[in-house]
């Protein structure tokens, strides 16, 4: 049986369990363009959660144990944004993600009064793709285009989208 999940504010208490996280959250992305990692990565995870940690973030927890995080916030309008969303790799697939979206969807219905919950996902982040199609997340709002400052572009992938063609 599983535990409940759960989405706890942030708690300076909480700095511990998610350094690790937010590390791993990154290293994560980082692979997904065969980029090597950084050198210090709970340093820059312990940077980048001084910036969160008035914005939205919470704790996900199974039980009382907790296994991955979820940041929310407007954007401005009425919309909000699921930021980011991680579990440990050791409970996925047990649906907890799929929870978390719930809570995130409730949240921001009840408390903060949106009308529609977004999220942008890496173009190769299939699996979190999926997980999101499949709960609803329809309709394609915004596009996010990058231009490669350095004039080196990762992405190799021609993805054909609305008559032209884009690198993922």
């Amino acid at each position: 049986m599983n535990k409940p999940t759960g989405l706890v504010p942030y708690r300076d208490d909480f700095r511990g369990a998610l350094l690790p996280m937010i590390a791993d959250f990154f290293d994560f992305h980082r692979g997904l363009l065969d980029k090597a990692p950084e050198e210090d990565l709970l340093g820059d995870a312990a940077q980048v959660l001084e910036e969160w940690r008035d914005q939205g973030l919470a704790l996900v927890t199974e039980g009382d144990t907790p296994v991955g995080f979820a940041r929310m916030a407007p954007r401005g309008g009425p919309v909000v944004w699921l930021e980011d969303l991680y579990v440990l790799p050791a409970y996925r697939g047990r649906g907890i993600a799929t929870r978390a979206v719930t809570l995130c969807e409730a949240y921001a219905r009840e408390v903060l009064e949106a009308p529609a919950l977004c999220v942008e996902v890496v173009s190769r982040n299939l699996d979190a793709m999926r997980l999101y199609r499949g709960l609803g997340f329809d309709s394609i709002s915004m596009i996010t285009l990058r231009k490669e400052l350095d004039g080196e572009n990762p992405r190799q992938t021609p993805t054909p989208f609305q008559g032209m063609e884009f690198f993922t």
